[in-house]
Formats: C-alpha cells, sequence, structure tokens
C-alpha cells in the first residue's frame, strides 16, 4: 500500500479532514480476494489523513510562508466529505491500482467505531 496527500492545498481550503482526499495504490487483487481488507485498509488510511496528512499540510503551508513560496493553488476546492460511500465502488479499470480516499471528520473516526463501511474509495482510470 502506498499512501500521498498533497501538501498544496486551494486557497482558503481548511487543513481538516473532510477537506482532504488521500491518493492510494492498492494491488487489485487485495480488493477483490480479501473482502476482510476492507475494513482495516479504510481505518489505516483515515488515521494517515488524521496523523500524517494534516501535519503534512500544514508544514508545507509554514514552509511556504517562510520561503515566501505561492503554494496555494488556484482552482475548485474539495467539497467536504459529508457523504458516505461504500467501502470499495466498483473499479472503472480492471487494471488499475489507483484509489482515492475522501478524509472524513474527526468525530466519524475517534469513536471508536472507526468507518463502518464508510470510507469512501474511489478507482482512478
Amino acid at each position: 500500500m502506498i499512501l500521498h496527500v498533497d501538501g498544496t492545498t486551494v486557497l482558503g481550503v481548511p487543513a481538516l479532514p473532510q477537506f482532504i482526499k488521500a491518493h492510494v495504490y492498492l494491488p487489485p487483487n487485495l480488493i477483490e480476494e480479501i473482502p476482510d481488507s476492507h475494513q482495516p485498509i479504510s481505518s489505516i488510511i483515515q488515521l494517515f489523513i488524521k496523523n500524517l496528512g494534516i501535519p503534512t499540510i500544514k508544514r508545507w503551508k509554514q514552509a511556504g510562508h517562510n520561503c515566501r513560496w505561492p503554494l496555494d493553488q488556484a482552482g475548485h476546492a474539495y467539497e467536504p466529505a459529508l457523504i458516505m460511500h461504500a467501502l470499495v465502488l466498483p473499479p472503472t479499470s480492471q487494471s488499475s491500482s489507483h484509489y482515492i480516499f475522501d478524509g472524513h471528520p474527526f468525530d466519524l473516526h475517534t469513536s471508536g467505531n472507526d468507518l463502518n463501511p464508510s470510507t469512501v474509495l474511489e478507482e482512478v482510470a
């Protein structure tokens, strides 16, 4: 599994999980052959967004400010992830291993009932 969160964000978007998307690379056979892996994968990704993604964004913004870099991207901000989807959506391409997970607000993944079938997993062709 490879996880990535962009450090640069759209101007005005807060560094909160519901505004963050994680790019995840997973072996397609893992998703298809081991359905019991979906819940642990979802939990790992939400923890990654919360504990590494948010600090990365904040640190990158601070470094950019210190160096006077224009880090805020122009463009359309992600809508907050408020609608929850199934753990794994049908693949758009059989050979793709690239998925996008939406981050969830803190209260959805701190209750101890981390992420029922609600983590968003979209496959990108």
